[in-house]
């Protein structure tokens, strides 16, 4: 079942989303350089599959975020240099810890990065609270989970405090462990499929790269057991491809898989 809707791609809740890329290690514009912001890992493990010509036209590649999420160590960031990526991250927020305090959180052997907050942001349009765990996971907690408490939490008063092991909201307190305990199923997707529609990012993209990608991404699917997944427009960006020529070429293999929910979602 294909269905296009005009949404974020980052707001679906799919096994699988879909970012379009080239083949040289950039994601400097579009929804690409989103990816990029959003998920700074995958976009380091994206870089070294270019450099080892693992992404290429005609072939895509997976990234398994959920193993990001149970397997990320502080090792690994250490030993990648990956303090400035996480910074930066946390610079999306409005409340966050400072500099210093993370670097120190990732080089302590004591710290459990599965069980801090590393920075919010209140939302009060739908009354919730975007955490981003020390594993590099954001969650999204309705304000309903601090009713019935002694103190009223203050949610124009967002702190974090203690390297991340309080959260508070004026004179109200929380832990991390009381708040995952009410978040155990995240809704994210467990994939991030690159699908390289273009081999330089100066480059336009072809329907003829196009077709051969889908080849390779369906056999992706097929075998990662996906289904549900959502994609954009494919090539139709800053690639410059018209959607109503790509869109027959792209239809006609995600029909081999009726069986996945497939979303496209409108640029």
């Amino acid at each position: 079942m294909i269905t296009t809707l005009k949404i974020d791609i980052f707001q679906m809740q799919v096994d699988a989303i879909v970012n379009p890329v080239n083949c040289v290690g950039v994601m400097g514009k579009g929804l690409a350089k989103e990816f990029k912001e959003r998920y700074p890992l995958y976009f380091n493990d994206y870089v070294n599959s270019c450099r080892n010509n693992i992404i290429k036209i005609g072939t895509v590649d997976s990234y398994n975020l959920h193993y990001e999420i149970s397997n990320i160590k502080k090792n690994y960031i250490k030993e990648n240099n990956l303090f400035e990526k996480i910074i930066e991250k946390t610079n999306e927020y409005d409340k966050k810890l400072s500099r210093d305090e993370i670097i120190e959180i990732y080089e302590s052997s004591k710290s459990n990065i599965f069980n801090i907050f590393l920075a919010g942001t209140i939302n009060k349009n739908n009354n919730t609270v975007i955490l981003l765990r020390g594993n590099l996971q954001e969650i999204t907690v309705p304000f309903s989970i601090f009713e019935n408490f002694k103190f009223i939490p203050d949610f124009n008063n967002l702190h974090i405090d203690d390297y991340g092991y309080t959260i508070g909201f004026g004179e109200f307190e929380s832990t991390p462990e009381y708040i995952l305990n009410f978040v155990k199923e995240i809704q994210q997707p467990k994939y991030i499929i690159s699908f390289p529609t273009k081999y330089h990012w100066k480059n336009p993209s072809t329907i003829g790269m196009i077709e051969l990608g889908m080849k390779d991404f369906i056999n992706k699917v097929k075998t990662l057991g996906i289904k549900s997944c959502a994609m954009p427009q494919l090539g139709c960006g800053l690639g410059g491809l018209n959607w109503e020529e790509v869109y027959p070429v792209v239809k006609q293999y995600l029909d081999l898989l009726p069986d996945v929910k497939w979303y496209i979602c409108k640029l």
